[in-house]
């Protein structure tokens, strides 16, 4: 609905402000826009929905880490293996976690799922160990954090079970700083750095094989809202300008220096998926508005 709400408002400024001859024009290109924004939704949730409380849960336990940073803990997110992916490796003074996120809607109906929940949890940490290089001097430890319904009550307390720590996710910071110091920073630092270039060597060969990881819905969100007001934007600006004079050029000038801009800048910042869906967006939209303007212009001019 507000998806609906925005392209509907920009409608109402195209039939206030566009010059008589165009607002068709405009009106399929605004048509054309609203429809590329919900295919752009409906990629990147389309593998949240069935995961989306996992991957809700996984936000809400990278939320919880990255506060211990401040504490000389380093985080990295979805450290990508042969066999899957780590969800959280943390390191620092009190040593190196592999985390893994499970959420339940009911935890005391799941201790059916906990022999499986303990053998991922320990493959991940010996993955971890490889890819950190700790051989004999250091082994990651595996945790479970627990989210949903009944966790605290199930978990109060860590909870050690065949190995593998279990925590409620409220209780993760509390946990991991009552950890004794038993690793320099200088060890923090070798071990996340090396850790860093195995996630910059290995994950852009993942995700081009298995594609990229689900973005959380309020990701999705967040990110659908900025295409939105990126496409708005543009069109405000090349319609506002179709009535300086002389008309229609103005449009057009404003049209071509966003596009031009848009360009720069997808080649300056990198592939990343924001700079590439907002400067399609952008680009989109002004091509969209301008091009019609300048055929217009055109025809008049050889009439």
């Amino acid at each position: 609905m507000a998806l609906a709400g925005v392209w509907l408002v920009l409608l109402a400024l195209d039939v206030t402000l566009m010059w008589r001859p165009l607002r068709p024009y405009g009106v399929g290109a605004i048509v054309v826009g609203f429809c590329w924004s919900v295919h752009v939704l409906m990629l990147q949730t389309a593998g949240v929905m069935r995961w989306q409380s996992g991957i809700e849960a996984e936000t809400w336990t990278a939320a919880e880490l990255r506060r211990l940073r401040a504490a000389g803990w380093r985080l990295v997110n979805h450290v990508r293996t042969d066999v899957g992916d780590i969800d959280h490796a943390l390191v620092g003074p009190g040593g190196y976690l592999a985390i893994e996120t499970k959420y339940r809607s009911d935890w005391a109906a799941a201790a059916q799922d906990l022999r499986d929940i303990t053998n991922r949890a320990r493959r991940d940490a010996r993955k971890l160990t490889g890819h950190l290089l700790l051989g004999a001097r250091a082994r990651a430890r595996p945790v479970v954090v627990a989210w949903g319904g009944g966790c605290e009550d199930v978990f109060p307390e860590p909870t050690e079970i065949d190995g593998v720590t279990f925590v409620a996710g409220r209780r993760l910071r509390t946990m991991v700083a009552a950890l004794p110091a038993t690793v320099s920073p200088e060890q923090v630092e070798a071990a996340y750095h090396e850790l860093d270039r195995y996630v910059q060597r290995v994950e852009p060969r993942e995700i081009a094989d298995q594609g990229p990881i689900p973005w959380s819905v309020n990701d999705a969100t967040s990110h659908g809202l900025l295409l939105l007001g990126a496409g708005l934007a543009a069109a405000e600006a090349v319609l506002l300008a179709i009535r300086v004079p002389p008309t229609g050029w103005w449009s057009v000038a404003v049209a071509g220096a966003i596009i031009a801009t848009s360009c720069a800048a997808r080649r300056r910042l990198g592939p990343a998926v924001r700079v590439r869906h907002v400067t399609t967006t952008l680009i989109s939209t002004a091509s969209g508005l301008g091009l019609p303007i300048l055929a217009a212009l055109a025809g008049d001019a050889l009439l």
